[in-house]
């Protein structure tokens, strides 16, 4: 049971995160600091129908005066199962922002850091410190926003799980406020199934700030769903 809690974390909040983000990499000067929370629930990938539910804050920062352009984000938040609870793993980025296009698109290089805060003898976590290397791609086709990126994650030890290093990937579009991706990354426990996602998104405007809701869909071993929203600020 704590096994499969902790293969699936908070892993859709994530990339709904990384969507928002990556519509506005041309266009870095218009937002030099942005700060984000989100709210996801949905069933965890197991055979007892735990649910689960996590509740994140972001920052991000453009580093003034820099060139190239660089942007520095964290992630902190509070992640819990039916019958767990405890904070959620911490991530720092660091992104290099493609501010020339190159083959018609923009291209970032990112590095993440996952500091272990989850509570692993839970099942909320690993335990371990996570480095991740990721290529992101943008284009802007009229009023469509096409993008993708392929990643590959070096997981730390655990004392609770045989873990491994695996690659993710990923794309989706953005049009009229609308977002659809898919996600797919191999699985952190050693001969696990890889998992993939798809999700469908809105954005809002209500009372000057930016909402988006949305639904996901995930399989790995079973088919489990999920929603949930974030807000920008």
């Amino acid at each position: 049971m704590l096994k499969a809690v902790a293969v699936k974390t908070i892993t859709a909040q994530l990339v709904l995160a990384a969507m928002a983000v990556w519509t506005q990499t041309a266009n870095a000067d218009e937002w030099p600091a942005r700060y984000s929370w989100g709210w996801h629930f949905g069933l965890a990938d197991s055979s007892d129908g735990q649910s689960w539910q996590s509740l994140l804050a972001s920052a991000a920062v453009i580093v003034p005066g820099a060139t190239p352009k660089w942007r520095l984000s964290a992630t902190v938040g509070v992640v819990e199962s039916s019958s767990q609870r405890s904070l959620a793993d911490s991530w720092l980025s660091v992104t290099r922002l493609g501010q020339q296009r190159h083959l018609g698109q923009w291209w970032d290089l990112q590095w993440k850091l996952k500091l272990p805060t989850a509570d692993a003898s839970k099942g909320l976590g690993t335990g371990g410190v996570d480095n991740e290397l990721r290529v992101q791609s943008l284009a802007r086709l009229a009023n469509w926003i096409p993008w993708y990126y392929v990643g590959y994650r070096w997981r730390g030890s655990s004392d609770y799980y045989r873990l491994q290093n695996g690659f993710s990937w990923g794309a989706g579009v953005s049009w009229y406020r609308w977002n659809i991706s898919y996600s797919g990354r191999q699985s952190s426990l050693r001969d696990g199934p890889v998992r993939h996602t798809w999700t469908l998104g809105r954005q809002l405007t209500i009372a000057e700030r930016r909402f988006s809701p949305y639904i996901s869909i995930s399989k790995a071993v079973n088919t489990q769903w999920g929603v949930g929203f974030s807000s920008r600020f």
